[in-house]
């Protein structure tokens, strides 16, 4: 070890010498004072060394000759010794020593105090902001910010939370954080904390008067602290920020190393100091270090903290002020009082300076007027309160030129105020002081007004306060003249409970003028505060600022005071009243009311109440009446909407306590009550006097008390809504007023409207928050999503479908007239009725109808035109809205979507063991969906006329699904397997008049199939049936979202960005609702837009450009995905334009030339392992081919779509998208909004015929994103055939193509209805075998050889004839196949053994030959060589009409005209009903078959 320790000295010394140079020899010897001494780490056993550095750079010799001083190191020293504050650990010593007169120590402590730089060593702050105080994710402000004398939490805006973090290592078991701290903020809503740990130790705080000083013990090990202001989600109050002005750590160390120096202006005498003081007033320190402060200079002053003094001044009129005596009687009998001057405090002007004023002499005064309600006693000749019930302005003197005191009469009363014009002496209960860089010791009487003293520098608090009683609720008004632009003035109010409230927000910004400010007191004893707050970021040495900076107040009046006196009589307001000589008005009890200046108290009239004494009477809600007592309105829980039959019924949602779960929003709950208000013994919900709010609706803070939000019901039509959105809204009035003055406004109760939104799928539902709950001023906004917020059921919500005339008789069905059912409970769909009716003899056109004459003859008929909003079709029927007649009723006010309209039935087509299922109302409304396995809809009508039946269809057949229409058991219309319809097509069909049955089916559907790849089904839109009758008996109306003029034949779908939500003439602007919000074609309501991100954007690239100087690049920009909703205009967000970029790599075969992308000439390709040519183009070696490959999507070079692509897109859901986008290096099949899509993208390509080598296929990646049915995702058709259904996935696929052309197409599908998505992304085509592209080099691949491969053919292999093959890739020749096997075909990769009973005439076979003669296992001989082609035995035939030609023995060509060189011969030969040739089988095998007993 000593060895280690001579080393690590060595090390120094030699370093030293190395920074000595060439001139040591002149140096002088080193002393202690060249050395800096320092600690190692601490061991594992708790000990360290001291260690010595030479300083830099080195100006003194060690050792050698000079024999220079080395200090010694001391090792093994403690690592835990701790001094107190007071003293220091000597470096190297084990004693603690006290710090000498001039300097201090903290005892380790860490002190920030000086906030001008964060420190660079010791306390480590972090700052940042947070997006909200549940939430990790960092937000985008400056965090907290140092500001010199102060640090500030900085500019946090709404759900932001600023915070200081200190992450620090506490070593001694006796620790603590301490710091002063001072916050102003909306007034429980924002707040500051600190926190130890995770660990709240210092309780939110929206407000203190002053800087508040806060200490927290901390244990040994690691701590992280924070320091936060947090924001809700609205609105400020007061500075909206909090200060901190000096953080100390104890703990981190257990000693200073040594001790600090005093600052100047501040000093000790003392041994063992752990803090300086500042310089008293009128001396100064100079200089650090010093142990006492110096005496001002004559002539010179200075304030308390001063590093120098300042030059008296000659004093003038400003530094003297003067105060009255006490009036008493005078010789004459009258009252009289003098006026005397004094210096005023602290006197900073020379008067013994030459140029100085004198102080005036005493003047004798005549004693002036008594504040206004007070008279002048008699004999004592003080003011005094008049009695109680009497009042004095002041004005009335009696004979004796005494103020009178004048009795109130009935109706009126004297409130007792205190009305302070004159300050020569304090109020009784009078505080004043300071705290900070003070100058004054507190606030000045100065006569006609008190000031908050001058001096003072840096952060300052200077206050006054004294304390009032109040018999009731009163009013303070006090006038302010602020004279310093970094101060303000707080007033505040301390009551019985303790609490700090109100606050001048902007004081500080009303700069050299008179401010009038009147705020409410409460009833009961309270302490008013005013407290000066000089905020400077640097010492402030100007004499003039620190002599002029200052707040004056001029009057303060207090009303409602118990030791006043009342300047004039107050007539009783409506709710209150007094007799002769009151001073008080006496509130009238609940239910009872007053008019103005009244003695008596009468009930409230009809229709209103008064719940609070002392109120006027008021109207109860809409829907409510009042209570017998009149103290409050019946909460009833049903109403009806006037001038409707829509009844809503609350009552399943009203219970006796508040509404749960409860709804926590930013730190804030919200309890909500339906119907009812919650009593007063509810035990959740209290004011900040802990007493239980009687309300509706209540917000508790973070401090745990309640806010009342509303406690008066009223029923109102739903606001701010779309016309086809059913509910209700309950609003809350009366609530706590006092938000509205952080809007600059006068404050206003708060209400709670609660917006009921009809969703019969929701139950009792749950109420949430309307976007930012407090959009409107006051106003809290929840919507609640309920079954019981649709009205009950009634006639208005069922309409009538007639029937058709038929035998003189007409059904008239019921059914409900929206789906899903707008309403509830209520009456039940009537029964079907049967009513009588004539067959008209009248032919009414489409676009109009004939009434139904109910069977009366002598009716005269005549066709009327259909209104707006409504068509009719001249007889007919049309189902475009399967919601519309397509829900019924379980009986239970249920929907149900598989009851079908009148005419339409379910069909069993099941046999034993099959899967069956019903069609089904899609997600849209706007089709039928078949079901799973076979599903069958049938429909029967009467024909009155000769007419059509029309639908559109839609089909999805991957593998054996298949689509049929039947009328009267005859099939019109079959789509076979493989068939998918990218959008749907029209069928029609004459039919006869009469009776018809209609029948569609689909077999083997498989709509929720695991597998992906079995999707089967078929969609029905848009049926329609002419020929029923000459006339239509009503006319339809348009489903929402179709609209239509009158005497329409047809209803128009609205556009996008419009609505209608039924039997409209005309779509609706989205924008005439709300500026910012859409819709998409055929809607009934308009939707908001979400406000633009980086999501609604992507990145589109130019064309590869070459610049001046030889280099290339392109441009980028951003391109909104369509369909876009989100909002646009001026001020919507775009991404920032991206710089111009690198050129993408040119895609694998091409080779660039300059800015582009060039192919080699036909017999070359790239070679990418040769070196860089120009152009970089070679043919292929002797044992290659080449072949062409197109790729597409490789690169984001892409950015254009080619002649041989097309895009579409169909279904609702497409909006403004017009198909596929292209993307960075894929193409993608763009955002779709709710509604059925095929998005469809399709590629036209051609495959080389000469291309025999290479096996031509097409090979993509791909990626799906999807949620909602299972057969929502990607399919991949080739000429229409479907090949897969991919869904939430991602890979690659390869699939062969024959030579010719060919169409390939990506389509990605969604169904619709809400949460139903789909994205699909498509990359890296390749098309391997095209006509066209660059060319790529591959070896020769086995079945081929290079023996015959001419240098012109580079494009091919010569494959290996029938007989020989080749089984490696590259041979140079075909090798022919051993005697008893066989090669068939060219292109061989191996030969097959013969068969058992075949053989080969040697080597080279290209087939098997046999005599026909076959033994079998007994030993019998089998000769079939009499049978051949031509026997009558050798042809069949099938049940499905195929021949079959058999030829044992021989082989032959199927047909003669075959050509003999290019086709093989074969024993079995297949002709098709459809007249083609099939190959049934070339290689002869003999099997030898045994009967049952054998």
């Amino acid at each position: 070890m000593m060895m280690m320790r001579g080393s690590i000295l060595l090390v120094v010394v030699v370093v030293a010498f190395l920074f000595v140079g060439p001139s040591l020899a002149q140096q002088r010897d080193c002393t202690i004072d060249d050395y800096t001494a320092t600690y190692t780490a601490c061991r594992a056993d708790n000990k360290r060394d001291l260690v010595y550095f030479l300083n830099q750079p080195v100006t003194c010799s060690v050792g050698g000759g000079g024999g220079g001083f080395v200090p010694p190191y001391k090792y093994n020293l403690s690592c835990n010794l701790a001094c107190d504050e007071g003293y220091y650990l000597p470096m190297g010593e084990t004693q603690c020593a006290q710090c000498s007169p001039g300097s201090y120590s903290r005892g380790g402590a860490l002190l920030f105090s000086q906030f001008y730089d964060w420190p660079s060593s010791g306390l480590m702050f972090n700052t940042y902001c947070l997006a909200g105080l549940r939430d990790p994710v960092r937000a985008s402000c400056p965090g907290w910010q140092l500001e010199g004398a102060y640090m500030m939490s900085g500019n946090v805006t709404d759900s932001q939370a600023s915070v200081l973090e200190l992450n620090t290592i506490i070593v001694s078991s006796i620790a603590h954080v301490h710091f002063t701290y001072r916050v102003d903020a909306e007034r429980n809503y924002d707040f500051f904390y600190f926190e130890v740990d995770g660990v709240i130790v210092l309780p939110k705080t929206s407000f203190t008067l002053t800087y508040v000083d806060f200490r927290a013990n901390l244990t040994a090990g690691y701590h992280t602290l924070r320091w936060i202001y947090a924001k809700d989600v609205s609105l400020s109050g007061g500075e909206d920020a909090a200060f901190i002005d000096m953080i100390e750590v104890s703990g981190t160390r257990f000693a200073d190393d040594a001790c600090t120096p005093c600052h100047r202006g501040t000093a000790t005498e003392k041994y063992g100091s752990e803090k300086c003081d500042d310089c008293p007033l009128n001396t100064y320190a100079d200089s650090e270090n010093m142990t006492s402060c110096k005496p001002c200079p004559t002539g010179t002053y200075s304030f308390e903290g001063s590093p120098s003094c300042l030059p008296r001044l000659a004093c003038t009129e400003k530094d003297y002020d003067f105060n009255h005596t006490r009036c008493m009687q005078g010789r004459d009998g009258s009252g009289t009082q003098s006026l005397q001057y004094h210096w005023l405090e602290p006197i900073i002007c020379d008067p013994s300076n030459s140029n100085s004023v004198h102080l005036p002499p005493a003047e004798p005064l005549a004693c002036g007027p008594c504040d206004s309600g007070f008279y002048r006693d008699e004999r004592t000749y003080q003011c005094v309160a008049c009695a109680s019930g009497s009042y004095t302005d002041g004005k009335g003197t009696n004979n004796d030129g005494f103020t009178t005191c004048t009795s109130c009469n009935a109706g009126q009363a004297a409130i007792k105020e205190f009305n302070i014009t004159n300050f020569d002496a304090w109020m009784p209960n009078s505080d004043t002081g300071c705290a900070g860089k003070c100058g004054s010791p507190g606030w000045r009487l100065r006569g006609d007004f008190i000031d908050s003293g001058v001096g003072h520098g840096l952060n300052v608090d200077v206050w006054f306060s004294f304390d009032v009683e109040l018999y009731q609720p009163g009013t303070l008004s006090f006038q302010y003249f602020l004279n310093c632009s970094l101060c303000k003035l707080t007033f505040s109010t301390e009551g019985p409970n303790g609490n700090l409230n109100g606050s001048i927000a902007n004081a500080y910004a009303i700069l050299g003028r008179n401010v009038d400010v009147t705020l409410d007191l409460p009833m009961g004893r309270t302490t008013l505060f005013f407290n000066f707050n000089k905020q400077s970021t640097t010492f402030d040495s100007s004499e003039e600022k620190r002599r002029n900076d200052l707040v004056r107040l001029n009057y303060i009046f207090v009303d409602g005071v118990e030791d006043g006196g009342a300047s004039s009589c107050t007539p009783c307001s409506q709710g209150s009243v007094a007799n002769q000589g009151a001073y008080m008005c006496t509130n009238c009890t609940a239910g009872f009311q007053s008019n103005a200046e009244s003695t008596n108290c009468v009930a409230c009239p009809p229709g209103q109440f008064s719940s609070v004494s002392g109120l006027p009477c008021r109207l109860c809600g809409e829907g409510t009446v009042p209570t017998a007592d009149r103290t409050s309105c019946t909460l009833n829980c049903t109403y009806t909407l006037p001038g409707t039959s829509s009844t809503f019924d609350f009552s399943p949602l009203s219970q006796p306590s508040f509404y749960t779960p409860p709804i926590v929003i930013s730190d804030h709950t919200y309890l909500l009550s339906v119907c009812n208000q919650v009593p007063a013994k509810n035990t959740t919900c209290y004011d900040d006097e802990g007493k239980p709010l009687v309300t509706s609706s209540c917000q508790i803070t973070p401090d745990g008390y309640g806010i009342d939000l509303g406690n008066l019901l009223a029923y109102a039509p739903l606001a701010d809504y779309a016309d086809s959105v059913t509910g209700l809204d309950m609003i809350y009035t009366g609530g706590l007023a006092g938000c509205a003055r952080f809007y600059n406004k006068t404050d206003v109760p708060r209400q709670t409207v609660i917006h009921f939104l009809c969703d019969t799928t929701a139950g009792k539902g749950i109420p949430v928050p309307k976007g930012a709950l407090e959009n409107k001023m006051c106003v809290y906004e929840f919507e609640w999503r309920s079954l019981y917020a649709c009205p009950e059921c009634s006639m208005d919500d069922v309409e009538e479908v007639y029937g058709p005339c038929v035998y003189g008789k007409r059904q008239i069905h019921y059914y409900w007239a929206d789906n899903p059912t707008q309403c509830h409970d209520g009456i039940k769909l009537p029964p079907t009725r049967v009513v009588n009716c004539t067959i008209t003899t009248l032919t009414c056109p489409a676009g109009m109808y004939v009434k139904d004459d109910g069977g009366n003859a002598s009716d005269e008929e005549t066709c009327v035109a259909c209104p707006g909003g409504t068509f009719s079709l001249g007889g007919g029927l049309r189902i475009d809205n399967w919601n519309n007649g397509g829900s019924g009723d379980d009986g239970n006010g249920n929907n149900n979507n598989n009851q079908l309209p009148p005419g339409f039935n379910h069909i069993n087509t099941c046999t034993g063991g099959q899967v069956c299922s019903q069609w089904r109302v899609a997600p849209d409304g706007r089709s039928l969906l078949s079901g799973v396995g076979s599903s069958a809809l049938g429909a029967t009508y009467t024909f009155n006329l000769p007419g059509t039946v029309k639908f559109h269809y839609q089909v999805y057949i991957s593998q054996s699904g298949s689509f049929g229409f039947f009328i009267d058991g005859v099939i019109r219309l079959y789509e076979g397997a493989q068939k998918v319809m990218t959008q749907p097509r029209e069928f029609f069909f004459d039919v006869e008049a009469g009776v018809h049955n209609f029948k569609w089916s689909f077999f083997s559907g498989r709509l929720d199939s695991p597998n992906a790849l079995d999707f089967e089904g078929a969609y029905l839109y848009d049926i329609e049936f002419m020929g029923l009758d000459s006339a239509d008996a009503q006319c339809t109306p348009c489903a929402p979202g179709w609209v239509s003029s009158s005497n329409s034949s047809s209803c128009r779908q609205c556009p996008a960005n419009t609505y209608a939500n039924g039997r409209h003439t005309y779509c609706i602007q989205c924008s005439a609702i709300d500026a910012n919000s859409y819709s998409m074609p055929g809607s009934e309501v308009c939707l908001p837009r979400p406000t633009c991100s980086d999501e609604d954007y992507y990145l589109v690239y130019g064309d590869c450009t070459m610049n001046g100087d030889g280099t290339l690049s392109r441009s980028a920009s951003y391109t909104r995905k369509m369909p876009s909703i989100c909002l646009d205009g001026p001020l919507a967000y775009r991404p920032p334009a991206p710089a111009e970029t690198q050129c993408a790599p040119c895609p694998d075969g091409l080779y660039r030339d300059g800015a582009q992308c060039k192919i080699c000439a036909d017999g070359t390709y790239v070679d990418p392992s040769s070196p860089v040519s120009d152009p970089p183009c070679k043919a292929p070696e002797g044992d290659h081919y080449l072949y062409k490959e197109l790729a597409y999507f490789t690169t984001d070079g892409d950015n254009h779509w080619s002649a041989e692509w097309q895009t579409g897109c169909h279904g609702d859901g497409c909006f403004n998208s017009s198909g596929w986008r292209i993307r960075e290096s894929c193409i993608e099949s763009s955002d779709h909004l709710d509604g059925r899509v095929d998005s469809w993208v399709s590629l036209y390509i051609q495959i080389d015929a000469s291309t025999y080598t290479t096996e031509a296929s097409v090979h993509f990646l791909y990626d799906v994103d999807q949620t909602g049915p299972q057969n929502n995702g990607l399919f991949f058709l080739i000429d229409e055939v479907p090949h897969m259904l991919i869904s939430t996935t991602s890979g690659e696929q390869t699939f062969p193509l024959n030579v010719g052309a060919h169409s390939l197409k990506w389509i990605a599908h969604k169904e619709a209805g809400g949460g139903s998505t789909v994205s699909a992304r498509v990359r890296s085509i390749r098309i391997r075998g095209s006509v066209r592209g660059p060319s790529f080099a591959s070896v020769c691949p086995a079945g081929t050889s290079t023996a015959q491969k001419t240098s012109s053919d580079v494009y091919n292999c010569a494959l290996c004839p029938p007989g020989t093959f080749s089984a490696v890739s590259g041979a140079s020749e075909c090798t022919r196949c051993p005697a008893g096997t066989f090669a068939s075909s060219q292109g061989s990769t191996g030969c097959e053994p013969c068969p058992a009973g075949t053989y080969t005439e040697g080597e080279g076979a290209a087939y098997c030959i046999t005599n026909c003669s076959f033994t079998l296992r007994g030993g019998q001989v089998v000769d079939l060589s009499r049978l051949d082609s031509s026997s009558s035995a050798g042809s069949v035939s099938d049940s499905d009409h195929n021949t079959y030609y058999i030829s044992p023995c021989e082989m032959t060509y199927c047909n003669p005209t075959f050509n003999p060189n290019a086709d093989k011969k074969t024993h079995v030969c297949i002709n098709t009903l459809g007249g083609d040739v099939l190959d049934g089988g070339s290689l002869l095998a003999s099997v030898e078959q045994y009967n049952n007993t054998e």
